[in-house]
């Protein structure tokens, strides 16, 4: 297969090594070029390549003959491309080949090998990294034959699994304590406070559900209107928080701030504003925003970080239960792709045979015919034509057949070598 690949992730490298080797969107046209391309005393790298590169992995698929000295080139790119000394990130790498370079990537794509288990978002880092490669022209038959399979096996395994269901993050769980509460999120009146990146992820989930009604409440003016323009909400000062919880039916509260922020003193002046109207408060904040005895007032109803902690780990189970489905689906697509391969390796005897066997046959027949000294009809020379198509198709049935055979059974080379071989196909096909 001639596949080699070379990276490194999370699993293996801090992260200050990662960031010194990641490639921007910028970088990619140069480094794909450098990778395929002739690189000056070194002559040509490798016939095809893909950089696979996120926050959290650096990975570089190619294809050509020599591993070893495969990865000593990868390596070597690396460390000039991105200006680093080897011995900084070479006991870092991982690297492997063929059918292992493609389970790999397949348990990338499908979310497993992922810092979140499940996640989604390397699919399209996946597909991003081949559409790179083909438009650089640096992606050949192998590798978008590859990617693009890659992408069908993680859609396969979210299709066919619960790998990326329930949410693991806390904002994520907090948004669905709303949607429990709330069957139609668009008349809903939520208070943010504190415009930190949990409050961004709620806002933005809340958002997606079609909830309408936002506001956001923050000590800093300036990043309170940023926050704000962003989603098109509705920013106040903290001296608006009280105003602002008389109309809220749901406050998600996640502030940096040292002490509490809804106290039961301030609670107890706000709740008889808001005609017995029903609230629900979700605290994501560490240290607490809101002191546990305001769960103890009427018509209010309090749920903590550590609550929504066990709902994550919960949904962590749930999605690690799942790992070996998803393992099962992976092994079963690289034994087919594989075969894919290996079929492929066969195809350019089958086409040099065929001809071949159709030159000589062409051939035979204008020499047949110019014996006849045009004493034929069109009809009996149409029926000599099709006998001697009838005569070859018969004779190449058997082996072209036995060759596909041995091809699915992993024998596929050494058939299709000894083919050409026998029928002297060096020069097939044209």
């Amino acid at each position: 297969m001639n596949l080699l690949l070379v990276g490194l992730s999370h699993k293996t490298a801090p992260v200050h090594v990662r960031e010194r080797l990641a490639f921007s969107s910028k970088q990619m046209a140069a480094a794909l070029s450098e990778l395929v391309g002739s690189n000056g005393e070194r002559g040509t790298q490798f016939s095809e390549a893909v950089i696979l590169s996120t926050c959290n992995r650096v990975e570089i698929y190619v294809t050509q003959p020599d591993g070893h000295a495969g990865v000593e080139k990868v390596k070597r790119f690396l460390a000039e491309f991105h200006k680093i000394d080897l011995d900084e990130f070479s006991p870092y790498l991982y690297k492997k080949s063929d059918l292992g370079a493609v389970e790999h990537l397949f348990a990338v794509t499908a979310g497993i090998d992922s810092m979140v288990i499940g996640e989604t978002q390397i699919q399209g880092q996946v597909k991003q990294a081949l559409a790179w490669a083909q438009q650089f022209q640096a992606a050949g038959p192998l590798l978008s034959a590859l990617f693009t399979q890659a992408l069908k096996v993680g859609k396969r395994v979210r299709t066919e699994t619960s790998i990326s269901e329930r949410s693991l993050s806390i904002s994520s769980a907090a948004v669905k304590l709303v949607q429990e509460r709330f069957a139609d999120l668009a008349p809903i009146r939520v208070l943010i406070i504190g415009v930190g990146k949990m409050s961004l992820l709620a806002v933005k989930n809340l958002v997606t559900l079609g909830c309408r009604d936002i506001a956001v409440v923050n000590r800093t003016p300036e990043r309170t209107a940023a926050f704000a323009k962003q989603f098109r909400l509705k920013s106040f000062g903290f001296d608006r928080l009280e105003s602002c919880l008389q109309e809220a039916d749901v406050v998600i509260s996640s502030t940096a701030a040292p002490h509490v922020v809804l106290t039961m003193e301030r609670m107890k002046k706000v709740l008889p504003r808001r005609d017995e109207r029903p609230l629900l408060i979700i605290d994501i904040a560490v240290p607490r925003d809101v002191e546990p005895e305001v769960q103890t007032l009427s018509g209010v109803t309090l749920h903590n970080i550590d609550e929504l902690r066990t709902e994550v780990e919960s949904n962590l189970a749930r999605r690690c239960s799942e790992v070996s489905r998803v393992r099962a689906i992976i092994e079963e697509e690289v034994v087919a792709f594989g075969a894919w391969h290996r079929a492929q390796a066969a195809k350019p005897v089958i086409l040099g045979l065929r001809q071949k066997a159709e030159e000589i046959r062409a051939q035979e027949l204008e020499r047949a015919l110019r014996r006849f000294n045009g004493g034929l009809s069109e009809r009996e020379q149409r029926i000599l034509n099709d006998l001697s198509r009838r005569i070859i198709n018969r004779i190449l049935h058997q082996p072209l057949t036995r060759l596909k055979e041995q091809t699915h059974a992993g024998n596929g080379e050494l058939y299709a070598a000894a083919l050409k071989n026998l029928f002297d196909l060096e020069d097939y096909p044209k």
